[in-house]
């Protein structure tokens, strides 16, 4: 994924004097409207854990994980729990 972006911007000499950042390129072609939607979702409520995503929304988790969209991590939800649940965050990383 990354050598494709390193070659898209290679190729563009527009994209020489203009920042723009991943998820702009992503979003515009190749995520679907309803994954627009969750990656929204996910990204307003910063970090939650996955099993308070709807579950209509969860299905979209592993594109946009794959697309570099959104990180998931497990993490204990107090620091007494012995149990680690499953969390998503959304990334935010500019191009230079």
């Amino acid at each position: 994924m990354r050598a494709y972006f390193a070659n898209f911007y290679r190729a563009n000499s527009y994209f020489k004097d203009s920042i723009i950042s991943k998820e702009e390129i992503i979003l515009s072609r190749k995520l679907t409207e309803f994954e627009k939607k969750v990656y929204d979702f996910i990204k307003e409520n910063n970090e939650m854990i996955v099993s308070d995503v709807p579950k209509n929304m969860r299905g979209a988790i592993p594109n946009l994980k794959n697309a570099g969209l959104i990180e998931t991590f497990r993490k204990p939800v107090t620091q007494w729990a012995s149990k680690k649940k499953l969390f998503v965050k959304s990334i935010n990383k500019k191009h230079p």
